[in-house]
């Protein structure tokens, strides 16, 4: 019988291991983008929720069957490749899957297939299976130190702040430090207790699942910029140093494509910011630049021809600049320069 504090580290830590099943399905079944790295992240949790399942059922009942030990033990053995498989195709350095890339799962699945099928002579030799660990355990280490190497240049960016590191890189470095600290957390739990793995899988899994829940989020404020005022204001900014300074509405065949590049938007973004906080139209809002650009040199430069200076601000035709200059100032350009 289990006193109330041992239920509510048994709750706590099958807790995390349920949940983890639940996303790794989500992960493995639902998510179509970056299809292969989902795939082997979720292919990670469930081996993961495997072994710590395992774990938190040994800690509680010392007689379980061996064989549920040893699935728990070789679902550990998988957690290595796969952690490499996941990270190497979520950088980018797996373009596109090849058999030769499954070959770091085929040691493990053939291992798992021998200790099953001989398991009675592991049933009452504990020392045998604490040797067993100890090997996949320094195979789990070797994988740890092969993905670390991949994450280099992101480890180093994350020191020296080089430039904004991207979303699936901070997602990957989110989940080889958790990895790392499951993994130690069983390899020194002679000074801690075995539960620890479980514990610390727990915490891990829900700060991994509220960095996730952020990154969402500032994606969904990516695709759509209007819902974040300060990112709407500072896109802004960015768009009247361009017309303002580098005056990029002196291309006549500018388009709205073009300049959302510039801005590092999408042109349905560009549009979405001019309609719902500038209230105008692309056309407009260029024109406005241009024409106000044509105002200068009809005020200052006498001695250019009116066709020629509608030229300068950015209009393609004559009678491109002439509508849009009397539309908006309601006189013509050689009407405003006698005026003036």
């Amino acid at each position: 019988m289990l006193d109330f504090s041992k239920e509510l580290l048994f709750f706590f830590s099958l807790l995390g291991v349920f949940n983890g099943l639940i996303v790794a399905a989500y992960f493995f079944f639902f998510i179509n983008e970056n299809k292969f790295s989902n795939k082997f992240l979720g292919a990670l949790l469930l081996v993961l929720c495997i072994r710590i399942g395992k774990s938190v059922l040994l800690f509680f009942d010392k007689n379980i069957l061996i064989t549920i030990v040893l699935i728990g033990v070789m679902a550990c053995s998988l957690i290595g490749p796969l952690l490499f498989l996941y990270i190497k195709t979520n950088t980018g350095k797996i373009k596109k899957l090849q058999w030769k890339h499954t070959l770091h799962l085929i040691p493990a699945i053939v291992l798992s297939l021998y200790f099953l099928s001989s398991r009675e002579d592991y049933q009452n030799n504990r020392i045998l299976i604490s040797k067993l660990i100890n090997i996949i355990n320094f195979q789990w280490f070797c994988y740890l130190v092969i993905s670390g190497f991949l994450l280099k240049n992101t480890f180093d960016n994350f020191r020296n702040r080089v430039h904004k590191n991207s979303k699936n890189e901070v997602w990957s470095v989110s989940i080889y430090v958790g990895i790392f600290l499951i993994w130690f957390s069983y390899v020194s739990f002679k000074f801690t207790s075995y539960i620890a793995g479980a514990v610390v899988f727990s915490f891990i899994f829900y700060i991994l699942m509220l960095i996730l829940y952020n990154l969402k989020k500032e994606r969904r404020q990516k695709k759509h910029p209007t819902s974040d005022t300060k990112q709407v204001n500072e896109i802004i900014q960015k768009l009247k140093y361009f017309l303002e300074e580098e005056k990029v509405f002196k291309n006549n065949n500018l388009k709205m494509p073009e300049l959302a590049k510039l801005l590092n938007i999408t042109p349905h973004q560009f549009s979405e910011i001019l309609n719902l906080s500038l209230n105008k139209n692309f056309s407009n809002y260029i024109n406005e630049y241009r024409i106000n650009e044509a105002k200068h040199f009809l005020l200052h430069d006498t001695n250019y021809t009116v066709e020629h200076i509608g030229e300068l601000s950015g209009f393609k035709s004559t009678s491109a600049f002439y509508t849009a200059f009397k539309k908006h100032t309601g006189v013509t350009p050689s009407a405003f320069k006698s005026q003036s």
